[in-house]
């Protein structure tokens, strides 16, 4: 027998199991392993493949003062779920409200999460951006996504904070998943534009319409442009006004890579005058 105190730790050697110390089922033993120790079977069973990753950690609380034990699991990225003894059917897996299971669920348990968990591999191509906002209204930050190919998701606190595509919307997520962030159809940027030797591609916000526009700046060649999504994404030079781009176009992104760069990149007149020149 193997008792351990904190957080209920508890594991049994038994006969029944072939004194098997692998089966001692340590540090989160059921109660039914050695129920005159631990007690009856007032608590939800752990499934064979609930919380069973080396970075989850299990707990088990009575959330709902029922006298039945519930069963809390978490890991170190935020994500939670619980098994809960009310659920109907009772201790169900398939309702565990995994990966941001409400606080109002075990709340002597948990403190309730201000920002959605985010996988390290979401939103992390290229030319993806990702940006936090508040897509549902209930004060828990979200996260995000869009790149330059008009793709767009959202991880939201409303979908427990699910990062597959069937949760986030993406590719194609309607401006209804987050409007706070999402105003209108994203604009797509062809392949060929911004392509060149020395192009350098950056998605910015020019206007604070709320949708991300393309910026492209050629250093070496003192050539910019910009592809505006307010400006039905216009890719041609009338559009983008492409290679002397006026800093009215995007004010933000160019007063910021002037002082990156400790000095005022080229306006439009002297742009055009090099141009010539050239």
């Amino acid at each position: 027998m193997g008792l351990g105190g904190g957080e209920g730790r508890r594991g049994a050697i038994t006969s029944g199991k072939g004194c098997d110390p692998a089966a001692s089922g340590w540090p989160y033993a059921p109660k039914k392993l050695c129920p005159e120790v631990f007690g009856g079977p007032d608590e939800c069973e752990q499934p064979d493949d609930w919380c069973i990753h080396p970075a989850m950690r299990l707990s088990r609380v009575d959330c709902d003062g029922d006298g039945i034990l519930d069963l809390v699991c978490h890991d170190g990225d935020g994500n939670r779920g619980l098994l809960r003894s009310g659920s109907s059917p009772p201790c169900d897996s398939e309702q565990d409200g995994w990966s941001l299971a409400p606080a109002a669920w075990c709340p002597g348990h948990f403190v309730d999460m201000r920002v959605c968990p985010r996988p390290a591999w979401w939103c992390n191509d290229t030319y993806a951006v990702l940006e936090q906002a508040d897509c549902d209204g209930d004060k828990i930050t979200d996260w995000v996504c869009a790149d330059d190919r008009g793709r767009r998701g959202a991880i939201v606190s409303s979908q427990n904070c699910g990062a597959w595509d069937g949760a986030t919307g993406w590719p194609d997520a309607p401006a209804a998943y987050c409007p706070s962030a999402f105003r209108g159809p994203p604009c797509l940027r062809p392949e060929w534009w911004c392509e060149a030797d020395g192009d350098e591609l950056t998605m910015f916000d020019c206007d604070d319409d709320g949708n991300l526009d393309f910026v492209c700046v050629n250093t070496g060649r003192r050539q910019r442009g910009v592809l505006l999504a307010n400006g039905r994404c216009n890719p041609f030079d009338n559009g983008t006004h492409w290679p002397a781009a006026p800093d009215s176009m995007c004010p933000g992104f160019f007063a910021a890579d002037a002082a990156k760069q400790g000095a005022t990149l080229p306006d439009a007149a002297a742009s055009s005058k090099d141009a010539s020149a050239a």
